[in-house]
């Protein structure tokens, strides 16, 4: 779900990323039919490498802190940012 979460904001920069290393911390437990969100952003972009974050979360509160490395292996195709794609 946050490794998820990562790669889609990397997508919406037009990068093509794929995961290569992925640290999760468990600060909380959640209910077994809990809804959880997470939410990814991007820490950093280079050319080779991508570095983001996640927080996955239950009722506002954080239950997972997870951070990730991206191997940046090229650009979405006739990407435009902001542009919808499925």
């Amino acid at each position: 779900m946050a490794d998820a979460a990562m790669g889609n904001a990397i997508r919406s920069l037009g990068i093509k990323g794929v995961t290569t290393d992925c640290s999760t911390s468990f600060i909380s437990s959640a209910p077994l039919h809990g809804l959880l969100v997470a939410r990814g952003m991007v820490v950093k972009a280079g050319k080779r490498l991508v570095f983001a974050r996640a927080e996955v979360v239950h009722d506002g509160k954080i239950v997972a802190d997870v951070k990730g490395t991206f191997a940046n292996v090229g650009t979405i195709n006739n990407y435009k940012v902001g542009e919808h794609h499925e």
